[in-house]
Protein backbone atom coordinates (compact mmCIF):
# COMPACT_ATOMS: atom_id res chain seq x y z
CA UNK A 1 0.00 0.00 0.00
CA UNK A 2 1.10 3.52 -1.35
CA UNK A 3 -0.06 6.62 0.99
CA UNK A 4 0.74 10.29 -0.02
CA UNK A 5 -1.15 13.65 -0.02
CA UNK A 6 -4.37 12.15 1.26
CA UNK A 7 -4.43 9.48 -1.39
CA UNK A 8 -4.00 5.81 -0.94
CA UNK A 9 -3.79 2.89 -3.18
CA UNK A 10 -3.73 -0.86 -2.62
CA UNK A 11 -1.37 -2.43 -5.34
CA UNK A 12 -1.55 -6.09 -5.95
CA UNK A 13 0.34 -8.64 -8.12
CA UNK A 14 -0.44 -11.28 -9.91
CA UNK A 15 1.38 -14.25 -11.49
CA UNK A 16 4.35 -12.80 -12.65
CA UNK A 17 2.34 -9.27 -14.36
CA UNK A 18 3.61 -5.87 -12.88
CA UNK A 19 2.43 -4.19 -10.23
CA UNK A 20 -1.13 -2.65 -10.32
CA UNK A 21 -3.20 0.23 -8.74
CA UNK A 22 -6.57 -2.18 -7.68
CA UNK A 23 -8.74 0.87 -5.72
CA UNK A 24 -8.10 4.10 -4.27
CA UNK A 25 -8.81 4.37 -0.29
CA UNK A 26 -10.52 7.81 -0.06
CA UNK A 27 -10.31 10.85 -1.81
CA UNK A 28 -7.28 11.28 -4.13
CA UNK A 29 -6.84 14.75 -5.92
CA UNK A 30 -3.33 15.40 -7.69
CA UNK A 31 -4.62 19.50 -8.14
CA UNK A 32 -5.59 20.78 -4.97
CA UNK A 33 -6.57 24.01 -6.08
CA UNK A 34 -10.69 24.49 -6.46
CA UNK A 35 -12.60 26.16 -9.36
CA UNK A 36 -14.87 28.95 -7.58
CA UNK A 37 -17.35 31.42 -9.78
CA UNK A 38 -18.20 31.15 -13.44
CA UNK A 39 -15.77 32.52 -16.54
CA UNK A 40 -16.65 34.96 -19.16
CA UNK A 41 -17.20 31.97 -21.67
CA UNK A 42 -20.48 30.81 -19.46
CA UNK A 43 -21.60 34.35 -18.45
CA UNK A 44 -21.83 35.22 -22.12
CA UNK A 45 -23.77 32.63 -22.78
CA UNK A 46 -26.29 33.04 -20.14
CA UNK A 47 -26.65 36.77 -21.46
CA UNK A 48 -26.79 35.41 -24.96
CA UNK A 49 -29.87 33.34 -23.65
CA UNK A 50 -31.50 36.04 -21.68
CA UNK A 51 -31.07 38.51 -24.65
CA UNK A 52 -32.81 36.04 -27.41
CA UNK A 53 -35.92 34.98 -25.42
CA UNK A 54 -36.32 38.65 -24.60
CA UNK A 55 -36.30 39.09 -28.64
CA UNK A 56 -38.92 36.47 -28.68
CA UNK A 57 -41.35 37.49 -26.25
CA UNK A 58 -41.44 41.05 -26.45
CA UNK A 59 -42.93 41.65 -30.00
CA UNK A 60 -46.15 39.60 -28.31
CA UNK A 61 -46.22 41.62 -25.00
CA UNK A 62 -46.51 44.72 -27.40
CA UNK A 63 -49.19 43.22 -29.54
CA UNK A 64 -50.93 42.32 -26.77
CA UNK A 65 -51.01 46.08 -25.58
CA UNK A 66 -52.17 47.11 -28.98
CA UNK A 67 -55.34 44.58 -28.60
CA UNK A 68 -56.30 45.75 -25.03
CA UNK A 69 -56.19 49.22 -26.16
CA UNK A 70 -58.46 48.65 -29.09
CA UNK A 71 -60.67 46.52 -27.09
CA UNK A 72 -60.93 49.24 -24.27
CA UNK A 73 -61.78 51.74 -27.22
CA UNK A 74 -64.22 49.69 -28.82
CA UNK A 75 -66.09 49.42 -25.22
CA UNK A 76 -66.08 53.34 -24.85
CA UNK A 77 -67.15 53.82 -28.31
CA UNK A 78 -70.23 51.10 -27.47
CA UNK A 79 -71.18 53.54 -24.90
CA UNK A 80 -71.01 56.64 -26.81
CA UNK A 81 -73.42 55.21 -28.95
CA UNK A 82 -75.27 53.69 -26.44
CA UNK A 83 -75.46 57.25 -24.45
CA UNK A 84 -76.50 59.21 -27.91
CA UNK A 85 -79.49 56.55 -28.68
CA UNK A 86 -80.39 57.49 -24.86
CA UNK A 87 -79.80 60.72 -25.55
CA UNK A 88 -82.09 61.14 -29.04
CA UNK A 89 -84.86 59.21 -27.36
CA UNK A 90 -85.21 61.52 -24.32
CA UNK A 91 -84.15 64.91 -26.00
CA UNK A 92 -85.40 64.34 -29.76
CA UNK A 93 -82.36 65.29 -31.33
CA UNK A 94 -78.74 64.09 -31.64
CA UNK A 95 -76.25 65.53 -29.59
CA UNK A 96 -74.03 68.18 -31.43
CA UNK A 97 -70.84 67.27 -28.87
CA UNK A 98 -69.63 64.92 -26.55
CA UNK A 99 -69.62 67.22 -24.08
CA UNK A 100 -73.64 67.44 -24.26
CA UNK A 101 -73.59 63.17 -23.05
CA UNK A 102 -72.18 64.42 -19.72
CA UNK A 103 -72.82 64.07 -17.41
CA UNK A 104 -76.51 62.67 -17.67
CA UNK A 105 -75.70 59.66 -19.83
CA UNK A 106 -72.11 59.51 -19.60
CA UNK A 107 -69.80 59.98 -16.29
CA UNK A 108 -67.04 61.91 -18.14
CA UNK A 109 -65.85 62.30 -21.75
CA UNK A 110 -64.63 59.22 -23.03
CA UNK A 111 -60.43 59.09 -23.90
CA UNK A 112 -58.91 57.06 -26.26
CA UNK A 113 -56.27 54.60 -24.84
CA UNK A 114 -54.15 55.07 -27.98
CA UNK A 115 -54.25 58.98 -27.90
CA UNK A 116 -57.30 59.32 -31.18
CA UNK A 117 -60.15 61.79 -30.65
CA UNK A 118 -63.68 60.35 -30.97
CA UNK A 119 -66.36 61.57 -33.27
CA UNK A 120 -70.22 61.02 -32.67
CA UNK A 121 -71.72 59.33 -35.92
CA UNK A 122 -74.81 60.33 -37.44
CA UNK A 123 -78.22 61.03 -36.76
CA UNK A 124 -78.80 58.64 -39.53
CA UNK A 125 -77.56 55.79 -37.81
CA UNK A 126 -73.50 55.69 -38.75
CA UNK A 127 -71.78 54.39 -35.59
CA UNK A 128 -69.25 56.52 -33.34
CA UNK A 129 -65.71 56.50 -34.80
CA UNK A 130 -62.10 56.84 -33.70
CA UNK A 131 -59.16 58.60 -35.51
CA UNK A 132 -56.64 55.41 -34.70
CA UNK A 133 -56.69 53.35 -37.63
CA UNK A 134 -58.03 49.47 -35.83
CA UNK A 135 -59.92 50.60 -33.47
CA UNK A 136 -63.51 50.45 -34.48
CA UNK A 137 -67.09 49.72 -33.22
CA UNK A 138 -67.66 45.98 -34.27
CA UNK A 139 -71.29 45.71 -35.45
CA UNK A 140 -73.80 44.36 -33.19
CA UNK A 141 -74.28 40.56 -32.34
CA UNK A 142 -77.71 39.84 -32.37
CA UNK A 143 -78.44 36.31 -30.22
Amino acid sequence: MWTGKGCALLFTRSAGLPLIAVMTLGPCRTNTRTRAGITVMELTIVVAILLLLAAISLPAVFQNQHKREAAECARNLEAIRTACHQYASEVGGFPAALSDLVPDYLPDVPVCPAGGTYTLGTPEGAPPTCSVPGHRLEPARLP
